[in-house]
């Protein structure tokens, strides 16, 4: 493991993005802020950015059951799969 901070943290970051998540999305979010003594907001910008700038992948199509969408998360093996409702874009 390197000694020198995480990337993250040491680049320049001024692009900002609105999101709209669940109240408990939100729970589970200010339980990891403060296990990893963090902001909200500083935690969620080190998980995007490292799977955007990791080898993290979004993949969509059609399948059996109807549209979906895979996150593939930068490290082999771990990927959700979203089944998307009709109408949802």
């Amino acid at each position: 493991m390197s000694k020198e901070p995480s990337k993250f943290f040491t680049e320049e970051r001024n692009e900002k993005i609105e999101v709209s998540i669940s109240e408990e999305t939100m729970k589970k979010l200010k339980k990891w802020s403060r296990k990893a003594g963090l902001k909200i907001e500083t935690l969620c910008s080190a998980l995007i950015s490292n799977w955007a700038d990791g080898t993290g992948g979004v993949y969509q199509g059609t399948w059996s059951q109807g549209k979906r969408v895979v996150l593939d998360w930068p490290l082999d093996g771990h990927f959700l799969i979203l089944k998307v409702p009709k109408g949802v874009k």
